[in-house]
């Protein structure tokens, strides 16, 4: 059975950069993320949308979780610094 190439192709933030190898016989592909990191994707994962992002997206969408969790009920020690403040200054505190 022969590959498919998928050089150049975009799979959600992820653009195939080259081949890179076999694991037990499933195609693996170098990729680049749009937030500028690389990573290494089974074939079958590109294909089928479980590998979208090196991972980028995941911990967004996990702090957008908890600013919207501690947005609206932020504990005493968030609620002193973030008094008055923005958004941007939540996110600054708990990065």
């Amino acid at each position: 059975m022969s590959k498919i190439d998928l050089t150049g192709q975009k799979f959600g933030r992820l653009t195939v950069i080259c081949d890179a190898g076999r694991n037990r016989g499933h195609v693996l592909w170098r990729c680049a993320c749009s937030c500028g990191n690389e990573t290494i994707v089974f074939s079958g994962n590109l294909r089928n949308g479980k590998s979208r992002s090196c991972g980028c997206e995941h911990a967004e969408k996990a702090r957008r979780r908890w600013l919207h969790k501690h947005k609206a009920n932020p504990s005493p020690y968030l609620a002193d610094r973030y008094e008055g403040g923005s958004i941007e200054d939540l996110e600054d505190l708990i990065r």
